[in-house]
């Protein structure tokens, strides 16, 4: 049913039956053949998209209200719940209300042999819908998911006080606070925000984690309150994974703008007195509310969750009370629809993009009828739908909007009197896409419009692979734990999303990984194999194990973008490049750093603040290691490498090869030679040594002559093109640069090159150190 919507409307012969629509006027049809449906039409409601199709409380043929589930075509348009049960309240049947998808399952409030109580469904058939306790009424209302527990309202008798209470679906069902009366249930990470009443009657921000320990009221008041008001929250909405915005009341018991974190430090004060409506999410950085400024001018305004940042988009005209948005309904990351009215008093459609200059009348209507008056606003892939005034008949249509001029038009008014009169609009594509639970979850494609994957329970979710752009992919609404590969080569590629909360990491697992974050900010972790991690905007954190061999390729993107290596083993790489990766910051685990035995290069150069490196390491292919701008230790391997230190003071070894060595300026750098000498395949060049400063230092090992670790004896070092006596074992050759050891000075051995520096140095024996 991928772009495809469902609503409930009246036919020529003025019967109520349910309508699907492709966003044309020639697919906007009814559903006229479905089995089972009465004859006075099956009058849809309660709307709900469940995967890709819809659950609905329809009118069945025995004249009862019953639980219906349709794919959008008459044959799959079938009863649910089709038992014949008594009438309850005046109507027979389970007649749903309050359905709400968590997970795979749906929960809804029903009446079957008994009072109205909780009951799940599968959406396959009768024998996969149950009432979870058959024995209590609850009569419930807000039901929310939170991991894998159900939350809701519940009253368990005629005349108790509504509860608090939570359930798995399975094992029976809990009672977290008596007498509460829950409200405004808004999931916030892994815990749940919502307002209710304490045991002094005030009515407070309340949290909750699904257990009865994890219950408890945030804040029955606003700090400071002069004369003690109840904060009376409403309105709750998830700005981002560290914001909920709400109206409450403030210090003069009007009602403004708060935020919080979930916390009572972390709850506050935006705007006093503008009594915010209708708040909602453009992007995690800006929402969209309904307020009221000093003069009682109702505007649209928007927020980022800070009172600098809270301000009036378009007040409108004060003689008709202002804009008076409503129906506020976002169409991208930048865009959003609403009805408003305009000067001549009329309700038109608008589109914003959260500025003053972005904010117009699409279409206004007609005078006559009071305007478009659009109502019941839904997505429909990039567009939404919404029931429209026909500004010639007046009858009630439906039109489609993409929030321009031109892309705003009626599909149907209908043939009946007052028109098709469409209601409860919905779109069973989806747009909200449910994962959690288990291993190797596999996401499904989006359609066309902005699609959000939400993340259900409580634990990591695992995936076989994701790539935003090939699913169409918008949103992510996470759960505040972490998003892991499933121990294959995962393609894990976040970067087309636009809107993104609740992860806190995405990790590879232990295959050959690509990961790619978001443009906001990331931490991506590599796992047990060579992974590809690209940050993209954002201030990222790449962390990395430091505990087997990996050979990993970073990419930063932009933003101050951070490595960091756990783990209490060393780190293997491929290649990096502080610079080309836009890494600006490297936290390592104070372990080695290692080539994986090719041509590395390993480049550090353009770290800011770098920590926790004990070894740069290259190992055996003809490697360029760069240090960084601190103190750093590098080591050659069995290749011609080059090493390059930086501003601090570097220790520099080159190992077997024919090396190229920098110490860099300003600093007393050293040079360590242990290797066996070699005079064609393991002569290494000081390219900047600074006499006085740097340190050459020899292994007494290999340099034996040398006599045990210290300075080196003056008589020791010679200048000239060969010993001059028998105690001259290192020899420098002023007009070439050559560095020899002789290990028997003027006697019959020949002389072994193993070091070249720039000729004509004021080179003396205080230059070198045996070790």
């Amino acid at each position: 049913m991928n772009n495809t919507g469902l609503f409930s409307g009246v036919n020529a012969a003025g019967i109520v039956g349910l309508w699907v629509t492709d966003g044309t006027p020639a697919g906007t049809v009814e559903l006229a053949a479905i089995t089972g449906e009465h004859a006075t039409g099956i009058a849809p409601t309660n709307i709900t998209p469940f995967g890709t199709k819809a659950l609905f409380n329809g009118h069945s043929a025995n004249g009862e209200y019953n639980l219906w589930i349709t794919d959008g075509t008459d044959a799959g348009t079938v009863e649910v719940f089709p038992n014949n049960n008594p009438a309850i309240g005046g109507s027979g049947g389970v007649d749903p209300s309050h359905i709400t998808v968590v997970g795979d399952k749906a929960y809804f409030n029903g009446g079957n042999v008994g009072p109205y109580t909780l009951y799940v469904t599968d959406g396959t058939s009768s024998a996969n819908t149950r009432a979870v306790n058959a024995s209590v009424s609850y009569d419930p209302i807000e039901i929310t998911g939170l991991g894998h527990k159900v939350l809701f309202n519940g009253t368990p008798t005629i005349g108790s006080v509504p509860s608090l209470w939570a359930t798995d679906g399975v094992s029976g069902i809990n009672q977290l606070a008596i007498g509460i009366d829950p409200a405004d249930i808004t999931v916030f990470g892994n815990k749940a925000l919502f307002r209710a009443v304490d045991a002094g009657g005030d009515l407070g921000l309340w949290v909750t984690d699904g257990s009865v320990p994890g219950t408890d009221e945030i804040t029955p008041k606003l700090l400071g309150s002069v004369d003690g008001v109840s904060l009376h929250p409403s309105e709750l909405t998830v700005l981002n994974s560290t914001k909920v915005l709400f109206n409450g009341r403030d210090a003069k018991g009007g009602f403004g703008l708060f935020v919080t974190n979930g916390t009572l430090s972390g709850t506050k004060l935006l705007t006093a007195n503008i009594n915010p409506d209708e708040i909602s999410v453009l992007n995690p950085t800006k929402a969209l509310f309904a307020g009221t400024d000093a003069a009682g001018i109702v505007g649209l305004w928007s927020t980022n969750g800070t009172t600098a940042g809270t301000k009036v988009v378009l007040a409108g005209t004060a003689g008709v009370g202002g804009l008076q948005p409503h129906e506020i309904t976002v169409l991208s990351s930048t865009k959003a629809v609403f009805a408003g009215t305009d000067a001549s008093n009329r309700i038109g459609l608008w589109v914003t993009d959260g500025t003053a200059a972005g904010t117009v009348e699409l279409v206004a209507g007609a005078t006559a009828f009071g305007g478009l008056n659009p109502t019941d606003i839904t997505l429909l892939g990039s567009q939404a739908l919404f029931a429209g005034t026909d500004p010639a008949t007046g009858v009630r249509g439906l039109w489609i909007t993409d929030g321009t001029v031109a892309g705003t038009t009626q599909l149907l008014s209908g043939a009946a009197w007052g028109g098709l009169n469409p209601q409860g609009i919905a779109d069973p594509a989806g747009h909200a896409i449910y994962v959690g639970g288990g291993a190797g979850n596999i996401v499904q494609p989006g359609t066309d419009g902005f699609d959000t994957v939400i993340v259900w329970g409580d634990g990591d979710l695992t995936l076989v692979a994701f790539d935003a752009a090939a699913l169409s992919i918008e949103g992510w609404q996470g759960n505040d734990r972490g998003v892991v590969g499933d121990g294959g080569d995962n393609l894990l590629d976040f970067g087309a999303l636009t809107s993104v909360s609740g992860i806190a990491f995405i990790a590879g697992g232990a295959g050959d990984d690509v990961i790619i974050g978001t443009q906001f900010d990331d931490h991506l972790r590599g796992g047990m194999g060579g992974d590809t991690l690209r940050g993209g905007d954002g201030n990222d954190v790449l962390a990395l194990m430091g505990d087997t061999a990996r050979y990993d390729s970073l990419d930063g993107g932009a933003g101050t973008d951070e490595i960091t290596v756990s783990g209490t083993g060393a780190l293997t790489l491929s290649a990096f490049d502080a610079a080309a990766s836009s890494i600006e910051v490297w936290r390592g685990n104070n372990q080695w750093v290692y080539g994986d035995g090719g041509a590395n290069r390993l480049d550090f150069s353009a770290l800011a603040a770098a920590s926790g490196i004990a070894m740069i390491h290259a190992r055996a292919g003809d490697d360029t290691i760069v240090g960084t701008r601190f103190a750093d230790r590098m080591r050659g391997g069995g290749g011609d490498d080059t090493l390059v230190g930086g501003e601090g003071v570097d220790s520099l070894r080159g190992g077997l090869g024919n090396d190229t060595m920098t110490g860099g300026p300003g600093e007393a750098d050293s040079f360590l030679f242990d290797t066996a000498l070699d005079a064609v395949a393991n002569v290494d060049r000081i390219l900047d040594f600074e006499p006085g400063l740097d340190k050459i230092k020899l292994d007494d090992a290999v340099f034996a002559r040398l006599g045990g670790p210290g300075a080196l004896a003056a008589g020791f070092f010679h200048v000239g093109s060969g010993a001059a006596d028998g105690n001259d074992h290192i020899v420098y050759d002023s007009a070439s640069g050559a560095l020899y050891y002789d290990g028997d000075g003027a006697g019959g051995s020949k002389q072994v090159q193993f070091a070249s520096l720039a000729p004509g140095l004021a080179l003396t024996s205080a230059d070198f150190q045996v070790v």
